[in-house]
């Protein structure tokens, strides 16, 4: 089972909703992260690309490399 969170793009009628903030992105992505082993079921973000960016940081990061040296 996938739980498949979308992430919305702004177009259309849509570009006047309020969206949410690089921070609140970083907020959700790292909650699905601390949360997932624990689910009987598999996290995916849709139109959230960003969160790969997240995973791949925290992995990077817990195995102690320094952000400043990924370029």
């Amino acid at each position: 089972m996938i739980w498949d969170l979308f992430f919305l793009v702004p177009t259309g009628r849509g570009l006047d909703l309020e969206l949410m903030t690089a921070d609140e992105h970083d907020e959700v992505y790292s909650w699905i992260m601390a949360n997932q082993r624990e689910w009987s079921f598999r996290a995916k973000t849709t139109l959230g690309q960003p969160y790969r960016r997240a995973m791949t940081l925290k992995r990077l990061t817990a195995g102690g490399r320094d952000l400043a040296s990924i370029s």
